[in-house]
């Protein structure tokens, strides 16, 4: 669950695919997808599912994951000092 909970900050502001952390986690997407739903279920992440209807297309359902806890979320990246944050390539997302 840590190797999880660190690799899920990398998608944090981005679409959540269950199958690319499985594959580096050398577990199945349902494993993935019971962590995430436990997380979820903590408070600790949040998934937003997609809004928009797309009448022409195809509809994307995929959501998107945030970490609730932005000093957990720095501190698992590796971001200690402002400087740090300031230059780190991720800071919008923060």
């Amino acid at each position: 669950m840590g190797r999880f909970l660190a690799m899920i900050g990398r998608y944090h502001g981005q679409l959540w695919n269950a199958a690319e952390p499985a594959r580096s986690l050398g577990v199945g997407p349902g494993v993935v997808r019971m962590y995430s739903g436990f997380l979820t279920d903590a408070f600790m992440i949040r998934q937003l599912q997609s809004f928009f209807v797309y009448l022409n297309k195809r509809q994307v359902k995929v959501p998107n994951t945030y970490k609730r806890d932005s000093g957990l979320l720095q501190r698992l990246l590796g971001i200690d000092t402002e400087i740090t944050l300031l230059t780190h390539p991720r800071l919008g997302a923060f």
